[in-house]
């Protein structure tokens, strides 16, 4: 398997397991355990992008422009950060991130032909995760309204 396949496969290994944990996040659920081990795959994705991608080059992560770099770093940084965080932010912050990947993943499986394989899987991902968070967070706020 090569460097790219393995650089992929957790890309997809990671959103996966982001989309489950944002689901829960919008059920009111949280396992630090878990977003642990969502943040391992994610983590060592962005090490081989970075190291045989960039070749740790900012020019070549800045390439298509400044706004994706910035957006998904910082994506990555609020994902990392949440096992550190109170439970109540960690879970809204988990949504954010998962929604701003979606974004990305749904561009990039369109954009680059060596993540075209994993088309279906974002998409199916992205459509149900989001669709399903979106359903918990309006149902929880009806729920939350007081009766008239």
């Amino acid at each position: 398997m090569s460097t790219e396949s393995i650089t992929f496969l957790l890309a997809i290994l990671g959103y996966a397991g982001l989309a489950a944990i944002a689901i829960f996040a919008a059920s009111s659920k949280y396992w630090k355990s878990a977003n642990v081990a969502v943040i391992v795959p994610i983590v060592f994705h962005v090490y081989l992008v970075w190291a045989y991608r960039y070749q740790w080059r900012i020019s070549e992560a800045t390439r298509n422009g400044p706004l994706g770099f910035i957006v998904f770093h910082a994506a990555l940084m609020i994902i990392i950060a949440t096992p550190f965080l109170s439970v109540r932010r960690a879970l809204g912050l988990l949504i954010i991130s998962f929604l701003t990947v979606s974004v990305g993943a749904f561009g990039a499986v369109f954009r680059y032909p060596v993540v075209e394989i994993y088309r279906i899987p974002v998409i199916t991902l992205a459509i149900c995760s989001t669709a399903y968070i979106g359903y918990k967070l309006l149902r929880d706020r009806k729920d939350r309204q007081c009766p008239s």
